[in-house]
């Protein structure tokens, strides 16, 4: 609580009357400079208790015309106050959070009025989950002395969403997926419910078991056989790079990646799976949500790869023929075999066996899923979301997350079906798709992995039909 322009000339009145009684001698004004304090006092505590009272009965209305925006496009709020129990005037203040456009405004209730009602607009550049708008009430004595502002608690969550791509090509070679891909089966044979086949009835087998049609058939007691229940630990990674961000506005690889990713996390959902995620960028780890199947936490790893964003920084891409440890091997010792200066020039970057290994070290993502490897031990499913601007250290990140007996799941975002679409730029583009989908393979071959391209499905017909009309 504060005082007003008018409680501040009572105060200062109060102050006259105080000085000049002192200064003067004057008992008369000292008796009267704290008849004014005395009255301000009792003001002040019926202000108080008449502010409370307000606020408790005053109620504020929220609507909107949308809860689901794309970035950028304006939204309506409908502000309806009920003000029917107020006895002084009131003021409604709509504020907006930083990065949210929106006029700020100030709304004059009059007491004499039982419903006021009121309509803003704002709109949001950035994919997100806002709590929208900030509302505030300002509430002034009758007698003018003294205000308080009080923030309200009612808003709105809006959703804002990136434009989602509707033509998302999910496959292998150039060939759709059919099915899904993240069913577990826990391999085991018990009592669950999926059936998996008879056998011959053994004594313990409960009696609940036997099939009557099997018995009946081969004139000697079966059982059925189900597969049992299982709970796998999902770990989602997500490349989130510089180089992830290629392509048309809301069309390039993170989006279409987040897509299939979001498709994952609804697929664990479903099931009931504890889920974590894990957020890479060009500095290493940028969020690690652990494992959780609430679906507070569900909506958490969701909102998260709604609101990802291009980072400020980028890192050179690879050669998608770049040398692994096998490679490294061999040059060096072709380069023994040799004495030429270039030879002797080359050979002590190829004579160390940790030369390789330390200089995936300073890769981001090679880092990361190893340490979380082994932190975390993964032996449920793991999925990572990335491209092949870096093949050798995707290529090695995804054998640290195999070493410990889970299955990987790997989607590539070809970096060629994310530029032009030029006649040239198709036949240079079916070139570098069929070095991507050799870089594909290399990994789909890795025990426990499944790999998969990612693009845009008219963008990769039309780089196939250039290549077959140049054969």
């Amino acid at each position: 609580m504060r005082l007003t322009r008018r409680g501040y000339g009572v105060v200062g009145v109060a102050a006259t009357l105080l000085v000049v009684g002192a200064a003067a001698e004057r008992p008369l004004a000292l008796v009267g400079a704290g008849a004014v304090c005395a009255w301000l006092l009792v003001a002040l505590f019926r202000a108080g208790q008449r502010f409370a009272a307000t606020d408790g009965s005053i109620a504020l209305a929220l609507t909107a015309d949308r809860r689901r925006i794309r970035p950028n496009s304006e939204t309506e709020f409908r502000l309806s106050i009920d003000s029917s129990e107020a006895t002084h005037p009131i003021t409604v203040g709509i504020e907006w959070p930083v990065g949210v456009d929106g006029d700020a405004r100030t709304v004059f209730v009059d007491p004499r009025r039982s419903v006021t009602e009121e309509t803003a607009t704002c709109s949001i550049p950035v994919a997100g989950t806002y709590e929208l708008p900030r509302l505030s009430c300002t509430y002034r004595s009758a007698d003018g002395l003294f205000s308080q502002d009080v923030s309200r608690e009612e808003s709105l969550e809006i959703d804002v969403t990136a434009p989602s791509p509707d033509d998302i090509h999910v496959g292998a070679g150039g060939d759709p997926l059919v099915g899904t891909y993240g069913d577990h089966t826990s391999g085991q044979r018990g009592t669950g419910t999926n059936f998996i086949d008879i056998r011959r009835y053994v004594p313990g087998d409960s009696v609940s078991r036997i099939d009557w049609n099997a018995t009946a058939r081969f004139s000697e007691a079966y059982v059925r056989e189900f597969e049992n229940e299982t709970v796998q630990q999902t770990r989602l990674f997500v490349d989130n790079r510089a180089c992830m961000w290629e392509g048309p506005q809301g069309r390039t690889k993170a989006d279409y990646l987040r897509e299939v990713l979001l498709g994952v996390l609804t697929q664990v959902e479903e099931a009931n799976d504890p889920v974590g995620l894990t957020v890479l960028d060009d500095d290493g780890l940028r969020t690690d949500l652990d494992y959780g199947d609430s679906t507070v936490h569900y909506r958490d790893c969701r909102r998260t790869l709604t609101q990802l964003s291009k980072p400020m920084s980028g890192v050179a891409a690879e050669s998608l023929t770049t040398a692994g440890p096998e490679m490294a091997q061999r040059t060096a010792g072709l380069l023994a075999a040799r004495e030429d200066t270039f030879a002797r020039t080359l050979r002590p970057y190829f004579e160390s066996p940790e030369s390789y290994v330390l200089r995936l070290d300073s890769k981001p993502v090679f880092e990361a899923l190893r340490r979380k490897a082994v932190v975390e031990k993964l032996r449920g499913w793991s999925v990572l979301c990335t491209d092949d601007t870096h093949p050798q250290e995707t290529r090695e990140a995804v054998k640290q997350l195999v070493d410990n007996g889970g299955r990987v799941t790997v989607f590539l975002a070809p970096s060629a079906l994310f530029e032009s679409d030029s006649a040239d730029g198709s036949n240079r583009a079916y070139d570098r798709l069929v070095d991507f989908e050799s870089f594909r393979k290399s990994i789909d071959v890795i025990p426990n992995v499944r790999a998969y391209e990612v693009a845009p499905n008219d963008r990769l017909q039309s780089v196939l039909d250039a290549g077959r009309t140049r054969r």
